[in-house]
């Protein structure tokens, strides 16, 4: 049973901001290269018409790719996550110190107590430095995959 539910935790609002993000970003790219694309066309002779097309698609298309990919990503996340939610159990943690890994980006060493009493020390993903601001944390931990995901600041 879970005290919180998924749409407030964490985890799940990270993947729906960069979601959206980069789905706006995506957007606005798409709707620049239409309409350079389409004044450029109209400014053309016919006979070239054909080449410059290709040409755009070439050019542009390896961006795309990247933008398309990125928006998916976070929402096969956040998929992943409302299949999976019910299969982390919620635990009440003291964090370590941080460990820096990129810029203001951090990973915790967060010590599980396994159901046979020992202590297991897990590495839990990336996160901004601001998203976690107390020592205190609830986390969702899954045994099935050794996953940790942050639900709350306490």
């Amino acid at each position: 049973m879970h005290t919180i539910e998924l749409k407030d935790t964490i985890e799940y609002k990270i993947c729906s901001n960069w979601f959206k993000v980069f789905f706006i970003i995506s957007l606005i790219l798409f709707s620049i290269f239409i309409g350079i694309f389409i004044s450029l066309f109209c400014s053309v002779p016919f006979e070239y018409a054909f080449p410059y097309t290709i040409a755009c698609c070439v050019v542009f298309l390896p961006s795309f790719w990247i933008f398309i990919y990125l928006p998916v990503k976070y929402q096969k996340k956040k998929k992943h996550l409302i299949k999976n939610y019910s299969n982390y159990i919620e635990m009440e943690v003291s964090l370590s110190i941080p460990i820096t890994v990129r810029g203001s980006a951090v990973k915790y060493l967060i010590k599980i107590k396994e159901e046979n009493g020992r202590e297991k020390e897990i590495e839990s993903h990336s996160y901004s430095d601001s998203t976690v601001t107390g020592r205190r944390m609830l986390i969702g931990y899954n045994s099935a995959t050794n996953d940790i995901i942050f639900l709350k600041n306490i």
